[in-house]
């Protein structure tokens, strides 16, 4: 059975899935997609949202009913475990990488489905790196399958083609611009589409937040005194999530 007709009963709401009324969604290679009614548990949750996403990353949400809707469910129950810090006692910037234990998820590295065009990734970092170097060659990712690769291994992979460019100083400072209006996309989608991550988001406020990598352009560098793009990008979205709550 293909996933669109397996979730035809929700009519696009997906509210009940994931719960004993609306069932499970799985995966068969025999027999397709379907709804179980085994329940996943908390022993279960981890490995069953890891084959989850592998199997939906090979799928094309076009024909779905709501994706942004089945995707933003997705992303509430497999996240309801993730332990995400927001407080800071002290006046301090919050400091945030992969590695941070607590505020991982500020990472574009940290697991999230991230639907683009119709496109699902795992992760903002496979979003942006896909979809950079789709700007600088379109052909370049026909055919190339970036579901299995890690988030470190995709930018590995953007970051090796973007350099292969050679770009001069004119051309490098004009897609700059470009970059950072993906990634000022690709993260607003991030925290649309998954509510735990975006509760914890605004509540970091009014923390600076600073991206701590080597990364002179992203991070604040070695020295702490580099340009911190995704920081400051990171305070726009959560700026607008305040104003949007407060809207409400």
């Amino acid at each position: 059975m293909t996933l669109s007709c397996s979730l035809q009963k929700f009519h696009g709401d997906y509210s009940t899935l994931f719960t004993p009324n609306g069932g499970w969604l799985s995966f068969d290679f025999k027999k397709g997609w379907k709804i179980i009614r085994t329940p996943v548990t908390s022993k279960t949750h981890e490995s069953y949202f890891s084959q989850l996403i592998s199997n939906l990353l090979r799928e094309d949400l076009k024909e779905i009913v709501n994706p942004e809707c089945l995707v933003f469910r997705i992303n509430q129950v497999w996240n309801k475990y993730a332990q995400c810090r927001y407080e800071n006692n002290s006046q301090e910037d919050i400091c945030f990488n992969s590695k941070a234990k607590g505020y991982d998820y500020l990472s574009n590295f940290s697991p999230t489905l991230i639907l683009i065009n119709g496109e699902l990734f795992s992760s903002a970092e496979h979003a942006y790196q896909k979809l950079k170097v789709e700007m600088l060659d379109p052909q370049r990712t026909i055919g190339v399958d970036i579901s299995g690769m890690s988030a470190l291994e995709i930018k590995k992979w953007g970051a090796g083609y973007e350099e292969s460019f050679n770009l001069n100083s004119e051309e490098k400072a004009a897609f700059d611009v470009k970059k950072l209006d993906l990634m000022r996309m690709i993260v607003e989608m991030k925290y649309r589409l998954n509510q735990v991550f975006r509760d914890a988001l605004i509540k970091t406020a009014p923390h600076q937040l600073v991206e701590n990598t080597d990364s002179v352009f992203w991070g604040c560098g070695r020295d702490g005194k580099r340009q911190n793009h995704l920081g400051l990008i990171l305070e726009e979205v959560r700026k607008g999530c305040l104003v949007e709550g407060a809207v409400q």
